[in-house]
C-alpha cells in the first residue's frame, strides 16, 4: 500500500491545477496519455495498473514493478511550476 500526498498548489498547463487536475466532464482532447483519468492530474502507473493520483491518495498494487509518476496532459511543453510529492510505502503485508 502506498499513501501519496502532494503539495496542494502548483501550476500545470495554462491554468493553475493541483494534482487533482480538473473535474471537467468535457471529453478529453486527443493526445491525453490516460483518457480514463482526470485531465491535467497526477496519474500513477505500476506495471499495467494505473491509479488516479491527487492531493491525498492511497492505493494498493499487486504488481512488482517500478512506480511511474505521470501527468495526464496532452501538451507538456506549456507547463511551468512543480508538484511536490511525498510517498509513504507500507510493506507490512508484502509477500
Amino acid at each position: 500500500m502506498a499513501d501519496l500526498m502532494t503539495r496542494p498548489n502548483g501550476p500545470l498547463g495554462s491554468c493553475e491545477f493541483d494534482a487533482n487536475g480538473t473535474t471537467s466532464t468535457t471529453p478529453l482532447l486527443p493526445g491525453y496519455p490516460f483518457p480514463n483519468r482526470r485531465p491535467l492530474s497526477l496519474v500513477l502507473r505500476v506495471g499495467t495498473e494505473t491509479f488516479q493520483g491527487g492531493t491525498d491518495v492511497t492505493f494498493t498494487t499487486h504488481q512488482v514493478q517500478p512506480l511511474e509518476i505521470c501527468a495526464n496532459d496532452y501538451n507538456m511543453s506549456d507547463n511551468t511550476g512543480v508538484w511536490g510529492i511525498m510517498i509513504d510505502v507500507d510493506e507490512s503485508a508484502a509477500q
